[in-house]
């Protein structure tokens, strides 16, 4: 199974919960599909065209958390729309709760994640996603949610098939550097040291796909569990996970299925 390694990174982050209403929370991490707009930018393909190529059966995904990161919330003033002239600020602004991702430390951290990406059981869109990476020119901007919190491509690489191997989960617990299956996890391990004691772990419900007519209905939600910062959890887990070394340092991921 071949694999691409992608590293994003911008200032700011907001990926907007489906159910959240006047108040504008946020995921910790990009929904997959999220993700699939951002390599839908990379590629260059249009609104709505993507769905079913991007999707889970021709593309996994998974996900990590590549800098410490938190949430606050800020109040926005948003124009208030009613008409076309409005767009001219007639109206007085509307003031909104945003829920915003950020660093650690906002004036130095950057919020960055690492995708990595693979071939699904159903066909392979990785070579559009290699042909435009090695172009390198983004047909449109990538952000991190909201197209004012804008992302960069930071680096990406490619990882050979024998770099990769899928281990069957014992009895001992695994060390995973991304977003887990919250249904295959059976515990979690916690360390008595001063960093554990503050670490914050997440549960969320967060949309997968949508339907390919481009009625951006959603078909499928992932329930994943991940910690707030780039260390990952020990987890007792259930299936398998895969270990792959990119030159550098060896992860443990699961796709986000």
């Amino acid at each position: 199974m071949p694999m691409i390694i992608i590293d994003l990174e911008g200032p700011m982050a907001h990926f907007r919960k489906f159910f959240a209403n006047n108040t504008a929370m946020s995921y910790t991490l990009p929904p997959r599909t999220t993700i699939m707009g951002m390599l839908a930018a990379l590629t260059g393909r249009e609104r709505d065209s993507y769905y079913e190529d991007f999707g889970s059966g021709k593309l996994r995904i998974a996900v990590g958390i590549r800098t410490k990161l938190k949430k606050s919330f800020h109040r926005l003033n948003y124009l208030n729309i009613k008409q076309a002239d409005d767009f001219r600020g007639i109206n007085k602004p509307m003031q909104m709760p945003v829920e915003v991702v950020t660093g650690h430390h906002p004036a130095r951290d950057k919020v960055a994640y690492r995708l990595y990406l693979a071939p699904g059981s159903e066909g392979d869109s990785l070579p559009e996603i290699k042909k435009a990476l090695l172009q390198r020119g983004n047909s449109y901007a990538i952000s991190f949610g909201t197209a004012n919190f804008q992302a960069s491509l930071k680096s990406w690489k490619k990882v050979a098939e024998a770099d990769i191997h899928e281990v069957e989960a014992g009895t001992e617990p695994v060390l995973v550097h991304t977003a887990l299956p919250a249904d295959r996890v059976k515990r979690v391990h916690f360390s008595d040291d001063d960093h554990s004691a503050y670490r914050q772990i997440e549960e969320e419900l967060m949309p997968a796909d949508f339907m390919p007519d481009g009625t951006r209905e959603v078909t499928k939600m992932n329930r994943l569990l991940f910690a707030t910062d780039p260390d990952g959890l020990h987890v007792d887990l259930e299936g398998s996970y895969y270990r792959v070394h990119d030159g550098e340092a060896e992860q443990h991921i699961t796709f986000m299925e």
